[in-house]
Formats: C-alpha cells, structure tokens, sequence
C-alpha cells in the first residue's frame, strides 16, 4: 500500500469508535470519513489528531477511509488592499497549495501508475471495475470472459465423457444384440434341421391323422375342403342388386370371389352384375379395416367403408368411412359415441367392433366389452332400432382403459410396439400366461419368446393351455450353452392364454406382437 500524505486507510470492528487523525488540515470541515465506501458524518474531534464516531465502524478488511479533503475551488485566505500581513496567513495559503499537491498525489497513487523505480504499471492491490470485455488478443480480460470460457471448456468435456460413455453403452448394446442374434442362427439352424420329418408330416399325414393332438395335416384339409365343396349349409346367395348392398363399394371383393368361383361377371355402367355367387356366412366381403384414429388415438376408432354377412346371410354395407368414440355412449353417425349404453372401455380389457344395420339398410358401428366372466364373446344389446350385427374385429386396452394401436391388414393385427407380457422363471409344469390380446375366441397369437440359463441345454415350448400334447417335450429339441428363443404364431385358449414350458427351471422373456383374429362367426 502506498504511503499517503493526506489519509489513512485502516479496518473497522464494530467495537471501536476512536481513531487517529495522522495528517494536518486547515479546517475540521476538511476531515472526512468513509465506511465501506459511504461517507460517514456522524463524527466529533475529541483531540486535534483523533475523529471519534457516534457508532462503531462496521467489522471489515480495511473498509474505513479517513481522508483530507481541501477546497481546492475557494481559497482559504483572500487577501485585500492594505491588509496586514500576518505569518498564520500566509502559512494558510501556502498550506492550501501544499495540501492540494499532496492530496494529488495520494489520489494519483491510489491509480494504475508506474511508480518510480518500476517499469509496469501498478494497481497497489486494489481491484480495476467496471471495463468492458477484452476484444483483441493484447486486451486484459475480464472475470466474466474468464469465466464463461471455462464454463465451456468445462461444459464440452462434461459433454465429450457423456459422448463417450453413450458410445460404450451401445457399443455393449450392440455386442449383445449380435450375440443374441448368433445364438438365435444357431438354434434355427439346428432346429430345421430337426424338424425336417415333422414338415413332411405337416404336408402329407393322411386324411383324419392328427400331426399334434387336435390339429392335422394340409393334405387332411385338402380332403375336407373338396368333401365340402358341393355343401351349402353355411353359404347365403345373394345379388348385387339387391337393394341392401352397395355394389360399388364390394366390387373388389365380389370380383374376387367370382374369380376363384369362377362366377361370370359382367360390367355395366360402373356397376357388377354377380349372379348368386355363394359367400360362407359370418363372413367379411372386403374392407372394414379399423384404425386408430389420428386426433385421439387413445379413444376413437377409423372403420373404412366395405361389406360383411352376418350369420343369417344378412348382407350389411358401409358405404363410407366412419369414425366412433369409443369413450361416450353410441349415437349414430360418423364422429358420434359408439360404445354400448351404460358400458365404457375396460381397463386391460378386451373391446369388440361391430358392424350393425336396421331393416331400412341404415348402418353404423358400435362397440361393446368383453365380459371376462364369459368364455366365447360377449353378444351386445344392439342401439334401438339396429336388427343386425356382425363383428368386424376386437381390440384390447391398456390399463389406463386406453385403446391400444394396432396395425390391421386383413385379419391380421399387428401391435405398433410390442409388449413384454412376462419375464420370470419357467420349468417343466408350466406356467399360464395371459397375452395383450382379445378374450373370448381362441386366436394365433403372434409371439416372441427367449430362455436360456447360461451352462446348460435350453429348450422352450408353447401352446394353447386346452389342449396341450402329453409328449410336449418331445417337440423340444436343446442345445447345450445357448439360449433358446422362439418367434411364430401360437393358438390361444378362450382368454388370451397360453402355457410355457421349458426344460428346466430358467428364465424368460415373453412378447406379444399382435395376433390373427380370422373374424369368422359372430
């Protein structure tokens, strides 16, 4: 710290109240005192060379500032013509001048000078403020630029490690993804193998000769289908002019039928004349596809126009694209309620999609819950006025009683995610598992399934829980240190089930991708 001639600069501690005065002045109206930088009046002269504050000094690291502050604007003495010179006079002019240069001084050393014997400039410890931020490179910089420099460097190596350790993890990911994927070539290689002699059975059993128990081979269908091929029992007749069917909107799936037929048909100012081709009862014609819709995926549905037969051989026609909301009660027409009175989506349930019509040929679609107390599907008491009804597909909720999306083509229905619907352990009893499809049928459902236990043989069957073969675990082929893991189509019982059984006790994972819902019958 500099030496001064016109102040002091010393530390308040909230205690003392007297302080030294070490420098002369002309006037005690030139003595002042400054507490953390605020001027302090509050201050009485008990000696010459002592200042004594009403209150204490704040507590502080050289925070009071005493200093001399002589007008340098008015002169203290002001001479007149023929006054009398005294010495205490001119002493006081001199002084003034004196004590104006010293002050000057003292200020000049509280700057960034160069002081004698230096050759750099010199802050005397205090802090430069309030100087904009450096630009060229020479430039001093400021704390702020310091920094947010720092904060970057800090921030992209903080995001580099985040980088790294993102690329470590998938790089883990993938390892096992391929690993996975070798384990799961292994198994299908092997299990072709295998099963050579099972397709051949599969394709040629004889006729009434079950491959597994309940199901039989293409050849046995083969018969049955040529043996019924002249029975009409379950086929309803019908012509496109009659006046409940829009033959515009079925022409696509009446001309394919009169192709495999071999029905003739004939065009005729846009429309299709079709005589008496027969269509199996309880069937769709063509179209009807349901989607969820676009706005509120969770609750509405999006049925495309088409056609369908019910049991009765009743032909019902939608000749429009519709969309139903499932979460408010029926009320015909598109964009209307579609689900049944006092009924509403079922959380983790299973919902059915109909399409109905009035003797008048006026047509709609409506919804109603599984009853999970029901083994075959719950009918529904039909809107007033609507006489008949044929399903066009189901669909299962989640357990907010949100519709979960599918992808439907034909009779297929394809879940947009799949959804893990077990993971633990299985052994040779057995386990039932319920799967996200729809109750009250049986269906293929569409399936993924992974065990393994890492040293031994691993080996996994699957099938509808009813009818399950007592020589399962001849259908099961291990390999030894592999994990086993299946992907197909496997038959449901009435509610969505279906049993896992394995080799021995070992974990697994069970995934449900969609299902096939042939949309025969009701």
């Amino acid at each position: 710290m500099p030496t001064y001639h016109s102040k002091v600069v010393t530390s308040g501690d909230g205690v003392t109240t007297t302080f030294n005065v070490p420098f002369p002045y002309l006037d005690e109206s030139h003595v002042k005192a400054y507490v953390d930088g605020v001027e302090d009046t509050d201050f009485t002269f008990p000696t010459s060379s002592q200042i004594t504050f009403s209150t204490p000094p704040a507590s502080g690291s050289l925070n009071l500032l005493i200093q001399r502050e002589t007008p340098k604007t008015t002169r203290v003495v002001d001479w007149e013509s023929g006054a009398q010179i005294e010495e205490v006079n001119l002493d006081n002019a001199d002084l003034q001048m004196l004590y104006i240069v010293q002050e000057a001084f003292d200020a000049a050393a509280d700057t960034v000078n160069i002081p004698a014997g230096e050759i750099n400039y010199v802050a005397s410890s205090k802090r430069i403020t309030d100087i904009a931020d450096g630009v060229d490179e020479q430039d001093a910089a400021t704390v702020g630029q310091i920094n947010a420099l720092t904060g970057s460097a800090v921030a992209a190596a903080e995001t580099a490690q985040v980088n790294a350790e993102t690329a470590e993890s998938g790089a883990e990911v993938a390892q096992g993804l391929a690993e996975d994927e070798a384990d799961s070539a292994a198994l299908s290689a092997a299990a072709a193998l295998s099963s050579e002699e099972l397709a051949e059975k599969w394709a040629e059993e004889a006729e009434d000769v079950e491959v597994e128990a309940g199901r039989y081979s293409a050849k046995h269908w083969a018969a049955k289908a040529e043996a019924s091929s002249s029975t009409t029992a379950d086929l309803v007749s019908y012509d496109n002019s009659a006046a409940d069917l829009s033959a515009t909107d079925v022409k696509g799936g009446l001309d394919e039928l009169a192709e495999r037929t071999g029905a003739a048909t004939e065009t005729k100012a846009g429309l299709v004349t079709l005589n008496q081709i027969p269509v199996a009862k309880g069937s769709i014609l063509h179209g009807l596809t349901i989607s969820n819709n676009a706005t509120d995926s969770d609750h509405d549905l999006d049925i495309e126009n088409g056609a369908a037969v019910t049991l009765d051989g009743t032909v019902i026609t939608l000749d429009t694209a519709i969309t139903k909301r499932l979460d408010a009660t029926f009320a015909e027409g598109d964009g209307n309620g579609g689900f049944a009175d006092g009924e509403s989506l079922p959380t983790n349930g299973t919902v059915h999609v109909w399409l109905i019509s009035k003797a008048d040929g006026t047509t709609d679609v409506f919804a109603n819950a599984q009853n999970p107390a029901e083994a075959t599907i719950t009918l529904p008491t039909l809107p007033t006025g609507f006489v008949n009804k044929k399903r066009i597909g189901s669909r299962v909720t989640s357990a907010s009683a949100d519709i979960i999306p599918v992808f439907q083509d034909g009779n297929r229905f394809r879940l947009v995610e799949p959804i893990e619907d077990f993971s633990g352990t299985v052994d040779t009893t057995g386990i039932d598992v319920s799967l996200s499809v729809p109750s009250g049928k049986t269906l293929s459902a569409i399936l993924f399934a992974r065990a393994g236990i890492a040293t031994a043989a691993s080996a996994i069957y699957m099938s509808n829980p009813d009818i399950v073969p007592s020589n399962w675990g001849d259908h099961m082929v291990a390999y030894a240190d592999i994990r086993s893991s299946i992907y197909g189509q496997f038959l449901t019982n009435n509610t969505g089930q279906v049993t896992v059984r394995t080799n021995e006790s070992q974990a697994v994972e069970l995934a449900t991708w969609g299902w096939i819902d042939n949309l025969k019958g009701v």
